[in-house]
């Protein structure tokens, strides 16, 4: 698909798996797409379709202080990101 109406077009593709991804590997694809795009600006653009097993994540300004549940007892992972 190309965006119509600018002098140079973009082209943007839908990436959507079929299954679950594990989360860190979602994030490490994602991270990836991202600095390849600050290097090219103009590359190609994608619309990311996925879902991943359910956790939490702490941002870079989080601690596990603000967490309202202990992570002892939780089922569900955490993961750090940036």
């Amino acid at each position: 698909m190309n965006t119509s109406g600018l002098g140079n077009s973009i082209s943007t593709f839908l990436f959507e798996p079929k299954t679950l991804v594990p989360f860190q590997t979602a994030w490490a694809w994602q991270s990836k797409w991202q600095r390849d795009l600050i290097k090219n600006p103009m590359g190609s653009q994608a619309l990311w379709i996925l879902q991943h097993p359910k956790c939490y994540t702490l941002g870079r300004g989080s601690s596990e202080e603000n967490l309202l549940f202990n992570l002892d007892n939780s089922s569900i992972d955490l993961h750090r990101i940036d």
